[in-house]
C-alpha cells in the first residue's frame, strides 16, 4: 500500500518539527508528558485541517499552547492530561526518551532557570529562543508587541539576577537566535 502525497507531506512535517515543537513547550515550563499530550492532540487537529493550514508549525504550536494554557486553569502544568504509562509503546515516546537522555547538565540548569520565570515571561522567552519574532510571539500569546518586549526584558533581568550577574559584570544578550551570557569589561 502506498502513502498518499497528503499523508506523506504531513508525516514529513511531523518528523521535521516534532522535537522542536515539544522542546518549545518544555522550555515554556510544561512537563514533557503534558507537552507531548497537548502536541499530539494539536497534531490531530492539524492533520484534519492539513489542506487549509498555510503555516502548520505555527498552527500546531498555537493549538498546543492554548490547550496547555487552558488546561493550567484546571490543574498544575506539570500534570499530564493522559496516563503516560499507556503511551510508552508509541514510537514517539521512544524518540522522546532518547532526546531527553541527551540533555546535558547545562541544558537541565537552563530549563530549571526558565521554570523560575513567571508564566508569560517563560512562554515569551521559550518562543524567542525558538526563533519567533516579537510580532509572532504577540500573535501566539494574544498580546501586544510592546508587552512581549516587556516580558522579554523582565525575563532577561530575572535570569541575570538568578545567575548572580550584577550590573556591569555581564548581561544576557538579546541579539541572535539564542541568548548567551556575555561579559563586559
Amino acid at each position: 500500500m502506498s502513502i498518499s502525497p497528503f499523508a506523506s507531506s504531513f508525516e514529513t512535517f511531523v518528523r521535521q518539527n516534532y522535537r522542536r515543537m515539544l522542546g518549545s513547550l518544555t522550555r515554556a515550563g510544561w512537563s514533557e508528558p503534558a507537552g507531548e499530550d497537548a502536541l499530539q492532540i494539536a497534531l490531530l487537529d492539524t492533520w484534519r485541517r492539513w489542506s487549509e493550514v498555510d503555516y502548520p508549525r505555527r498552527y500546531t504550536m498555537k493549538i498546543a499552547m492554548r490547550m496547555l494554557l487552558t488546561d493550567k486553569a484546571k490543574k498544575r502544568p506539570s500534570e499530564s492530561v493522559f496516563d503516560e504509562e499507556e503511551h510508552t509503546d508509541l514510537p514517539v515516546a521512544a524518540d522522546l526518551a532518547a532526546a531527553m537522555a541527551t540533555y546535558t547538565d547545562e541544558a537541565k540548569r537552563v530549563l530549571a532557570l526558565l521554570r523560575t520565570l513567571p508564566e508569560k515571561q517563560r512562554i515569551a522567552t521559550a518562543l524567542k529562543y525558538d526563533g519567533y519574532t516579537p510580532a509572532e510571539i504577540a500573535e501566539e500569546m494574544g498580546i501586544e508587541v510592546p508587552t512581549v518586549r516587556s516580558h522579554l526584558r523582565h525575563a532577561r533581568e530575572n535570569l541575570e539576577q538568578a545567575l548572580g550577574l550584577k550590573r556591569g559584570e555581564g548581561k544576557i544578550s538579546r541579539k541572535g537566535e539564542r541568548w548567551k551570557t556575555k561579559t563586559t569589561s
